[in-house]
């Protein structure tokens, strides 16, 4: 899973001249994503997809915290339900379903950082631009770095993907 650095910027040409660094240092413009207010295309930025601009990894986060937690629901009502009918064997599965979901969503909330486009809707309204650059998780301080030295640059969250499905 790689990481998404999401920053602002007040126009285009101060995204335009991150961008450039960033892949001046070796980023692919596959993983760089720019959208603004009207949802246009920027000139020299590459564009966001209607996938990013939906932000559809909050529904993938919210629809596998749901599952997973209605799992845990279920595990714990058969744990009961072979507890009381001493069925010692669906107790034992059930508890060990309640122990893969409870260390699922252990890492979900402990490992994977949460920031969403959501953040990014009132620079959006304001005019500014919004830059998605996606990484490995081992890049993600040296692209920091670089961004660090274009103090015009905002936000600076970092949330999640998935490379090459368009989220």
């Amino acid at each position: 899973m790689w990481r998404r650095l999401y920053l602002t910027f007040p126009d285009s040409e101060h995204a335009r001249q991150v961008s450039d660094e960033l892949q001046r240092d070796g980023i692919k413009r596959e993983q760089l994503h720019a959208m603004s207010r009207d949802g246009g295309a920027l000139p020299g930025l590459p564009p966001a997809s209607a996938g990013q601009q939906q932000d559809r990894v909050w529904f993938w986060e919210r629809l596998y915290w749901n599952a997973n937690l209605a799992l845990f629901g279920v595990a714990l009502f058969g744990f009961v339900v072979a507890l009381f009918n001493g069925a010692a064997a669906w107790a034992l599965f059930a508890a060990a379903v309640m122990l893969f979901t409870f260390l699922g969503g252990n890492y979900f909330v402990r490992e994977l950082p949460h920031a969403h486009l959501n953040e990014m809707r009132e620079p959006l309204q304001h005019g500014e631009v919004v830059l998605m650059v996606d990484l490995p998780p081992q890049q993600l301080q040296w692209a920091e770095a670089i961004v660090r030295r274009h103090p015009e640059a905002g936000g600076n969250v970092v949330g999640w993907t998935v490379p090459g499905l368009g989220m």
